[in-house]
């Protein structure tokens, strides 16, 4: 008997201590292990949506698939409809609201009819462990399973029933790469699934079971039976009578769209898509508004297109169209052809090349707002030699003394080297990084040295067509925009207005080719050793930027940015302006005035004739040096003489006093009192009798005359002691009296 207790007392221990492990285990389950799973937030995180870009007319130009090629596009949960929601939920989930992530009698009813009946007759999975399984896919498995249970119950945890149901509706599957319902509604019925009918919905309710078999555009047979059998659920679930569901099968329409046309539009050449998206300094929606204009961006490429076919040896082109006033882009090609091998997708417009000449323009405005030129001023294009530096001109030749304005429409070089060693190196790296030119990693300005000047700092078309339009918006620069909807940003005040006037003053004295007589102001630029051409134009409107050459920096003679890139650029002017003239360029910031005609700067003491010329207000211009150069050397020298000085000397006992001259020149004209002597040299003695005397030396040609007066008084008597003899100037020779 007493052992018989003793058992039970065991059991009853053991069956506690199993309680209580079970027990501990479920609330470790319930409360503990949700918390621990990891959760595949970085998976779904990383599955970027599709993205459709328009443009600002509303027109969709480019399409652009997301993560793995899928076409989702998310949506808002109150943006779709009601009964969209409910049918999902009726057909997929119907406890979803009532449970913790797992359906505990769903599983346990699907668990019952797999051994009734030997096969899977209705599944389990609750609309949170679909989701989970989108996210962390598995092989199908017991324990995988399970793994998809815990990992829906830590989602719940975290998550809320209304961020759950929206993520599921943005990550189901409906046939082929189509994920979310709004690209399912988009690809089936061409309209947004706000837009869906009711029976609309109920056949998309019925696809995400089995994606590719029920999909209506391949097997539409297959989808209306899916529809049914949806409808039959509803009527099931009494959130619809048999009547209302005959109707809706039988009445109501499904809007299919024509499968036979293509809905994604997709851009034959996406940089500019690309580019835009790398823009954005905020996740962008799934519609987004570009700045691109698709017919300034067709007539662009054909430009370039027909450009290039007329030169053999060069095969691609960039071209940039920027909106002055809002530095939106309205064009931009970077490649002629973007599926051409080997290099047909890298992007020309946004590539770093040697500008050449196209850079000089910075180093003349620069020079304007210090004051130390204006269109007038004359330059020195001459041979020059600094160091191992000899730069040349294009063609070969020197024009010598030409004005500012002839120098740089001509694009002379000198001028603009022997304008830098001015400026300094350092200033214009400065200009130039606030012009959004000096990239970071760029060499250091003192190993660029005054090649600079001939544009040896690589940039993009972009970057230097913004930094041209910076010049055509009154100095102040601001970075481009691509996006339409973004706000202008805050500008960067590099000039004043008065000298970005004058500027474009001086780059609209020659005509632009092409452009057929419009008045714009432009620069080429050819790079050293012919890989390069380049030409940025630019009105108060619109500035365009292009660029010719092989992407793999092959060089060709056709490559010089007069003959080849201008001319394009023109074309392009011209197709801005076929419907109305260009305003007129403001001139309110500049004045004119009296300049040197020999310097075209500011008249000195020294300048003699002037000439009316325009100078920027508010900014003074230097005044002439040459002309007081050219007075100081016109002017006759000196004639020094330094001994004998002027004085009164004492004359020695019997005679008179003796200098030794110590003149410049070496040997002078001597006039004494009145009375030419003729030539004596340095180092001569000269003997004067007591008496008061004029003395006059003159050294020739070219030198001024010195005149002084001696007196020299008789000797002292002679019981006197003679006097010692002086030292310093003309030692030993006269006895000065103070």
């Amino acid at each position: 008997m007493r052992r018989i207790v003793l058992n039970r007392r065991r059991l009853a221990a053991g069956a506690a201590i199993l309680a209580a492990v079970f027990a501990a285990a479920a609330a470790f389950r319930q409360w503990v292990l949700p918390y621990c799973v990891p959760l595949p937030e970085e998976e779904l995180a990383r599955r970027i949506p599709a993205r459709r870009f328009f443009d600002r007319a509303g027109r969709l130009l480019h399409s652009r698939p997301g993560f793995d090629y899928e076409w989702r596009f998310p949506v808002r949960l109150d943006a779709l409809p009601a009964h969209l929601v409910e049918i999902t939920l009726a057909v997929e989930d119907r406890n979803f609201y009532r449970h913790d992530g797992v359906d505990l009698a769903a599983s346990a009813r699907a668990f019952w009819q797999l051994l009734k009946h030997g096969r899977i007759v209705s599944g389990s999975s609750t609309v949170t462990m679909q989701l989970m399984n989108l996210a962390d896919r598995r092989p199908r498995s017991w324990f995988n399973k399970l793994c998809q249970m815990e990992l829906a119950r830590g989602w719940e945890k975290k998550h809320s029933k209304r961020e759950i149901l929206e993520a599921y509706f943005n990550y189901l599957p409906y046939g082929g790469k189509l994920y979310g319902v709004e690209a399912a509604a988009r690809y089936y019925f061409g309209r947004s699934a706000s837009e869906l009918n009711f029976a609309e919905c109920t056949l998309l309710a019925g696809i995400p079971q089995r994606p590719n078999r029920f999909r209506p555009d391949r097997h539409p047979e297959a989808a209306r039976r899916r529809q049914k059998t949806v409808l039959e659920m509803l009527v099931r679930r009494k959130l619809l009578t048999a009547g209302e569901a005959g109707r809706i099968y039988a009445e109501e329409p499904l809007r299919y769209r024509d499968f036979s046309l293509p809905l994604w539009r997709r851009a034959a050449d996406p940089q500019f898509f690309e580019l835009a998206e790398r823009s954005a300094e905020a996740p962008l929606p799934e519609r987004v508004t570009v700045t691109l204009d698709p017919e300034l961006q067709d007539a662009a490429l054909a430009l370039l297109k027909r450009s290039v076919a007329l030169h053999p040896s060069v095969h691609d082109g960039a071209l940039a169209v920027l909106e002055n006033r809002t530095g939106k882009v309205r064009a931009l090609v970077g490649t002629l052809d973007f599926g051409a091998l080997p290099a047909g997708q890298v992007n020309a417009a946004v590539a770093y090349r040697s500008p050449g000449s196209a850079l000089k323009p910075f180093l003349f405005g620069e020079a304007v707002e210090g004051g130390m030129l204006a269109g007038d001023t004359v330059l020195d294009d001459s041979p020059l030699l600094y160091g191992g530096y000899r730069p040349g001109n294009f063609d070969g030749t020197f024009r010598g003394r030409v004005s500012a304005e002839t120098a740089l429409a001509e694009s002379l070089n000198t001028p603009a080297v022997r304008l830098l060693r001015s400026l300094g190196t350092e200033r214009v790296k400065r200009t130039l990084s606030r012009f959004g030119l000096w990239r970071p990693g760029a060499p250091a300005p003192d190993k660029l040295g005054l090649s600079l000047a001939l544009g040896s700092l690589d940039v993009t078309l972009l970057d230097l067509a913004n930094a041209y339009r910076a010049i055509a918006s009154g100095g102040i620069h601001r970075p481009f925009l691509l996006l339409e909807d973004t706000a202008a940003p805050a500008g960067t005040a590099v000039w004043s207005a008065g000298s970005c006037e004058m500027l474009a003053s001086m780059l609209r004295s020659r005509a632009l080719p092409g452009a057929g007589g419009l008045p714009v102001a432009w620069k080429t630029g050819t790079s050293n050793g012919n890989r390069d051409a380049w030409c940025i134009a630019f009105t108060p409107e619109w500035t365009v930027g292009v660029w010719f050459g092989n992407k793999d920096g092959t060089p060709s003679p056709d490559l010089v940015g007069g003959p080849l890139a201008a001319p394009a650029a023109g074309a392009m002017m011209r197709t801005l302006y076929r419907n109305a003239p260009p305003p007129e360029w403001p001139e309110a910031h500049r004045e004119i005035t009296a300049l040197c005609r020999r310097s075209g700067l500011r008249p000195g003491m020294f300048c003699g004739e002037t000439f009316p010329g325009a100078v920027v207000r508010g900014i003074p211009l230097q005044s002439c040096r040459d002309c007081r150069r050219e007075a100081n050397a016109k002017a006759p020298k000196p004639t020094a003489v330094v001994t004998p000085a002027p004085g009164t000397y004492r004359a020695e006992a019997g005679g008179g006093v003796r200098f030794r001259l110590d003149c410049t020149p070496a040997e002078v004209h001597f006039y004494l009192d009145n009375r030419y002597q003729g030539k004596i040299a340095a180092g001569s003695d000269l003997m004067l009798a007591p008496g008061t005397h004029r003395l006059l030396f003159w050294g020739g040609d070219g030198y001024r005359a010195a005149s002084m007066e001696i007196r020299v008084l008789p000797p002292r008597n002679a019981e006197r002691k003679k006097a010692p003899e002086p030292s310093g100037p003309g030692a030993g020779t006269a006895d000065p009296v103070t």
